[in-house]
């Protein structure tokens, strides 16, 4: 049986969760099935290794042309071979290309909503050169539109992308589970270790953290100890950290700074924490959108999550069994101080999490949706 070619794209590299999951883990998964053969091309880790992820972002064009000309030879043109394009970036411009011109055909895959965002080319005319259109927006959309299928990371995404293409598939971000220790947590002496990991790229990030620190703030007022520890890194980590330096002397001893690590060694992290942590601090498009990886790595570690109820955390946690969900800043301290202070609950909301990953969430879960979608789509274009 003649295999099904399968090349995703992405623009960032395995470090970063979106290309790290979308990318390099379903490809993997999906090459275990018999009629899939599938590879990865990054133009972080394959076409401009010494970029660094600001970098990747801010390219000066001409490396983007660069870049997609190391691509060419690459993608050009493969027999019974589609393109997986993870997100509207400029990694998308080419393989969009070569199906308008009537080679391959792609699926495209959105797991942020960035519409109102320029990711591809500076110089408009490059930008209408490769997708027609100079506007963003209806880049995304041709995007849409113009794949064979699309699929889509949250239900906002899924309703969004389903306005232009109704060949969609919902399939959210998920985690090896293997790769994750439910540890024994029962035991632990105080502090109870909050953790909260990511990318701190602008305001609603930035945000995001000042709700965690107000509510550890919260949490030590009322006795308890605690420790919340930050790991990542981003255009606004600096700003942050200055933050917490000036405005929360009461509670900077208690809160641990780590920094950017490797994706490996987070699994180690996750299981030195006790309860995840994922504010926001408001409701946007953005937010609405995200599936964040962080979310389905702490439900695979066995730690409950708090989390604002916004967007897709609603339809993944199970209240009071998976996690916590909050609407407020008084609630997202109250939800942090109530399990300080109760180790049982933390222990039985952490067991059901694990099991809720591993039946919904795990990679083989998703990818076996994934590889039932695509070979439908591969029958549709035969």
């Amino acid at each position: 049986m003649q295999k099904i070619n399968v090349i995703f794209i992405g623009l960032s590299g395995y470090e970063y969760p979106h290309t790290r999951v979308r990318c390099y883990n379903f490809a993997e998964r999906l090459a275990q099935y018999d009629s899939f053969s599938t590879r990865v091309l990054s133009f972080s880790d394959h076409l401009m290794p010494r970029f660094n992820e600001v970098e990747m972002y801010q390219a000066r064009d001409r490396y983007k042309l660069f870049m997609i000309a190391r691509a060419l030879p690459r993608l050009f043109p493969r027999f019974n071979t589609y393109f997986y394009i993870q997100k509207a970036h400029y990694n998308a411009a080419l393989p969009f290309l070569l199906s308008r011109l009537g080679f391959n055909k792609y699926i495209f895959d959105y797991d942020d909503y960035d519409v109102d965002l320029n990711v591809t080319f500076n110089s408009t005319k490059t930008r209408r050169l490769f997708f027609g259109t100079e506007d963003h927006e209806i880049l995304t959309q041709r995007l849409a539109a113009g794949a064979l299928g699309c699929v889509a990371a949250s239900r906002n995404l899924y309703d969004y992308i389903q306005r232009f293409n109704p060949r969609v598939e919902y399939i959210s971000t998920g985690v090896k589970p293997e790769l994750f220790q439910a540890v024994d947590r029962s035991n632990r002496s105080s502090p109870v270790r909050f953790l909260w990991n990511g990318i701190v790229w602008g305001d609603e990030i930035y945000e995001g953290i000042i709700r965690a620190f107000n509510g550890l703030r919260a949490v030590v007022k009322a006795g308890l100890q605690a420790r919340l520890e930050i790991v990542g890194t981003g255009q606004m980590w600096d700003t942050m950290v200055t933050t917490l330096q000036n405005d929360y002397h009461d509670i900077k001893e208690f809160v641990d700074i780590t920094g950017w690590v490797e994706p490996d060694q987070m699994p180690e992290i996750l299981a030195s924490a006790d309860i995840g942590l994922l504010p926001f601090s408001q409701d946007s498009l953005w937010i609405r959108s995200k599936s964040p990886t962080k979310l389905f790595e702490y439900l695979a570690s066995g730690i409950p999550v708090i989390a604002d109820a916004v967007g897709e955390v609603t339809h993944v946690i199970r209240q009071r069994e998976s996690g916590i969900l909050v609407n407020s800043q008084i609630e997202f301290n109250d939800a942090m101080i109530e399990l300080v202070k109760d180790g049982n609950l933390r222990m039985q909301i952490g067991k059901s999490a694990r099991g809720h990953v591993e039946k919904n969430y795990s990679i083989p879960v998703l990818v076996d949706r994934l590889a039932v979608y695509l070979e439908m789509l591969h029958r549709l274009k035969t």
